[in-house]
């Protein structure tokens, strides 16, 4: 099966979080939410290329984020490894930026949550994915908006 590719194209810094939209092609699939530029404690990855692999796919996998995916590539790695800065960038549903922690949360629209902007209806965002994608590989090129 042929590997799809994906578009971040982010929309804005902000110290709380960073808006972006996520294509496949030029076809438009969901919003997303990730850390915000005053984030130190859960920075987000450099704009770039990245491959993403499964993540809790497996029936019995213990992860707390079951069949999302996790971003590979420069800086960044699946699981924990000497000298790489980041690990479990992982793609799941999620509302507020607190919900990041350093992750790429997705939504299939944007509002508010307690005043506070926000992504809404997670679950079918990430159902989304997962009918497109499935338990397969993809690569994301992350851009600056």
């Amino acid at each position: 099966m042929k590997r799809k590719r994906l578009i971040l194209l982010r929309e804005g810094d902000e110290p709380e979080r960073t808006h972006g939209r996520l294509f496949i092609g030029s076809n438009f699939l969901c919003y997303t939410m990730e850390p915000g530029t005053a984030d130190r404690g859960h920075l987000r990855v450099e704009p770039g290329f990245y491959f993403c692999e499964p993540h809790g796919w497996e029936p019995d996998s213990p992860v707390r984020f079951r069949q999302t995916w996790a971003l590979v590539g420069d800086g960044v790695s699946h699981q924990p490894e000497i000298g790489v800065p980041r690990s479990a960038v992982l793609w799941h549903g999620g509302v507020r930026d607190e919900h990041t922690t350093g992750c790429i949360l997705v939504g299939a629209l944007r509002g508010f949550s307690n005043g506070e902007p926000a992504l809404l209806d997670s679950k079918s965002a990430l159902e989304r994915m997962r009918d497109l994608i499935g338990h397969n590989e993809f690569c994301v090129t992350i851009m600056k908006g």
